[in-house]
């Protein structure tokens, strides 16, 4: 099969979320067009192809970028086409913590977008796990951005979407603080320990987590912040 340049950047983006939302595709993509028909003829097009397989039957509601969206994943054509290791197996169920983890890129670039920032780097998981000093470290999203006054920022993102007991965040924090404490012998990102900031699904969660946080020594809490999906912009325009 020939893909335009455009059907193969739509495979690419999925490939690298595991599930992604219309409304996301059609922001990164296709914001240029006027109406989300083109959008919705190229995913129409991949999924006939067996390019992409469409999650479900029925639209998600209650989503950023507007309801009755689709969330599309891999088919097996398409993971043939970037060339996956091991056998093709679709996932099941949505995940949206998986949709929020592409949420957060869509910010991003909407951020690099509007020149409030250039990416120089991201790497979803999971090429940002590895371990240091025997902590295993899992961040959902590693980013690399230089902001206009020439500030470059390296952030490791924690998508929270309230699912994890109180002691799976401390165990967590404390992987974290361990890493960078043998961090001079990791070889990454220039040497530099990136920020890690975690995404809360509200408000309400990210008081939990800033409480959590604050519970550990002062010298420590320097390496944290906590955002919510509303809030994360403040990042790059603070």
């Amino acid at each position: 099969m020939n893909l335009s340049p455009r059907d193969a950047q739509i495979i690419a983006l999925v490939g690298r979320f595991g599930q992604v939302a219309s409304g996301q595709i059609e922001s990164i993509l296709f914001h240029e067009n006027a109406s989300n028909t083109p959008c919705q003829r190229a995913l129409v097009r991949l999924v006939k192809t067996n390019m992409l397989r469409r999650m479900g039957e029925r639209p998600i509601g209650g989503w950023a970028h507007g309801s009755g969206q689709y969330v599309y994943q891999l088919d097996r054509k398409g993971w043939n086409y970037l060339r996956r290791e091991g056998k093709y197996q679709p996932y099941r169920v949505l995940d949206r913590h998986r949709l929020q983890i592409t949420e957060s890129y869509v910010q991003l670039v909407h951020a690099e977008r509007e020149r409030n920032l250039r990416l120089q780097e991201t790497i979803t998981e999971p090429d940002t796990w590895f371990t240091v000093g025997q902590a295993d470290i899992r961040p959902d999203l590693y980013v690399c951005f230089d902001l206009p006054r020439g500030v470059r920022r390296r952030v490791w993102l924690e998508i929270d979407m309230a699912t994890e007991r109180r002691q799976k965040i401390t165990d967590k924090i404390a992987r974290y603080r361990h890493a960078h404490r043998f961090w001079g012998d990791v070889d990454m990102f220039g040497g530099h320990f990136p920020y890690i900031v975690f995404v809360a699904i509200d408000e309400e969660r990210a008081s939990e987590l800033r409480h959590i946080i604050g519970e550990i020594p002062e010298s420590a809490r320097k390496l944290f912040d906590v955002r919510t999906t509303e809030t994360l912009h403040e990042l790059w325009t603070n």
